[in-house]
């Protein structure tokens, strides 16, 4: 998306509220997205055609110019507590900005992450209601406790076939990685001058539809 400049990630790196504004409002990312297409099969016009896996939160803010774009998507959709992750992204967004500028305000980011990922939420809810067929819904819980029949199901909902090699590296990882090898990182909401209260209004709707505890 940044090749074409709608790309709302940039919101994320400084301070462009206007920006990121306009991108949301005109929502021009059908256009955007056929681009990236081009830009996809430029990097394998030279290889046996496969399938592309891609990774990017921002995408659920154009899930259906995604899906008239690219006709046999199918989306993975990992599900954690929006709370957190919210927290996590103001915390981000603050070490992006302040490598960048020397006047970054945390409450004012806290304000301007709240309303994005509310809008992130909006949107998956919306196209959710109406295209289930081509979403497989992870629970980041189930994930963490037990990847290996996670993982199956994903191969699964995307008809393709599990490897065994796959399964054992997942099984290596996990031995090499235990959660909490690289320390905590320390953050919170009130840093950022966000109302937990407040937070868990705006993600009620989303945490009912997908059954997600609250962590910690």
């Amino acid at each position: 998306m940044s090749n074409d400049f709608n790309q709302v990630g940039f919101f994320n790196y400084l301070n462009v509220p206007d920006y990121y504004d306009w991108i949301v409002r005109q929502g021009n990312f059908v256009s955007s997205y056929e681009y990236h297409r081009t830009q996809l099969q430029l990097l394998q016009w030279r290889t046996p055609p496969r399938r592309w896996v891609l990774k990017y939160p921002n995408h659920l803010l154009a899930l259906n110019a995604i899906s008239r774009v690219h006709k046999d998507v199918r989306f993975v959709i990992t599900h954690r507590d929006p709370v957190k992750t919210l927290a996590s992204l103001c915390d981000l967004t603050f070490n992006f900005r302040s490598s960048r500028s020397e006047q970054v305000n945390k409450r004012e980011i806290g304000r301007q992450m709240l309303s994005f990922v509310t809008a992130h939420v909006k949107s998956l809810l919306e196209f959710s209601a109406a295209n289930r067929e081509i979403i497989q819904d992870v629970d980041y819980y189930a994930l963490l406790k037990s990847p290996l029949p996670v993982m199956s199901e994903i191969y699964a909902f995307m008809d393709m076939e599990f490897p065994e090699t796959v399964s054992r590296n997942i099984y290596q990882w996990m031995l090499k990685n235990p959660q909490g090898k690289r320390g905590d990182h320390d953050y919170a909401l009130k840093d950022f001058g966000i109302d937990p209260v407040e937070a868990e209004e705006a993600f009620a709707r989303y945490r009912q539809r997908y059954n997600i505890p609250k962590e910690g």
